[in-house]
């Protein structure tokens, strides 16, 4: 009897043995740090260049272009004519024309002096009124070869440039002066009076070594004074004015 009571506590306790084992091991297994997985991480696939299977939507918005139509046709209109050019024929101002290469260089040869005027020379005069002469007399006096009785100026313009009544050089020496102021015989001579469109009146004097005077644009000749006549300097023979070409102009003996 002993016996089988020990026989059935053994195979109680193995029995309870394998139990606790079973609970343990399910234990183990709900509690126990994960293990570790030997599964290998999913594999990058290279990029492969076959087309996907949906084309992506293009990023640019493509513009459907219109119908073609065909082209109106625009009846051709009438422009007003353009003006027409310049002729050569034009008549140019005088004072624009050009100067030949030749008078040029004639022009720019002449060394030529200052202008001046009488002004310097009329006031020393005046000191011989201090002797009783008038001014008219101190200069008929203190003149000597000068075309011009009283106050007068000018500049060194001879070979200047002159496009009346056609280009030439001037031939002279302008010297402007008050209309009426009288011109003077500047040596003994003879004189002549003419009149021509360009010059107007003008008045000559011949000097017995074949030089002569010559005024031009004279407004008048002296009263009492004939073409052909022999007259000592300083004696009057013409009024300073603007005939001729001068006309409208400065008043001057040329």
């Amino acid at each position: 009897m002993r016996t089988r009571w020990r026989a059935a506590g053994i195979v109680a306790l193995s029995a309870m043995a394998l139990t606790a084992g079973a609970i343990w091991q399910a234990h183990a297994q709900i509690v126990g740090p994960p293990p570790e997985t030997t599964t290998a991480p999913p594999q990058t696939s290279p990029p492969t260049t076959s087309a996907p299977s949906t084309l992506p939507h293009p990023t640019t918005t493509l513009v459907k272009p219109p119908p073609t139509q065909p082209p109106k046709t625009t009846p051709p209109t009438t422009a007003a004519p353009p003006p027409p050019a310049p002729t050569t024929t034009t008549t140019v101002n005088p004072s624009s024309q050009t100067i030949p290469p030749d008078a040029q260089a004639q022009i720019n040869a002449v060394h030529r002096t200052p202008p001046n005027s009488t002004a310097g020379l009329i006031q020393a005069l005046s000191a011989l009124e201090d002797f009783g002469l008038t001014p008219q007399e101190a200069i008929d006096v203190g003149f000597g070869h000068f075309p011009v009785a009283g106050m007068a100026n000018w500049s060194d313009d001879w070979l200047m440039p002159r496009f009346t009544p056609s280009f030439h050089l001037h031939q002279g020496n302008d010297v402007f002066a008050a209309g009426g102021t009288p011109i003077r015989a500047t040596s003994d001579g003879t004189v002549r009076f003419s009149e021509e469109p360009v010059g107007g009146k003008d008045v000559y004097l011949d000097m017995p070594n074949g030089t002569y005077f010559f005024c031009a644009h004279a407004s008048d000749f002296a009263p009492g004074i004939s073409s052909g006549q022999t007259v000592k300097q300083g004696t009057i023979i013409g009024f300073v004015g603007d005939t001729g070409d001068a006309q409208g102009g400065a008043t001057h003996c040329h």
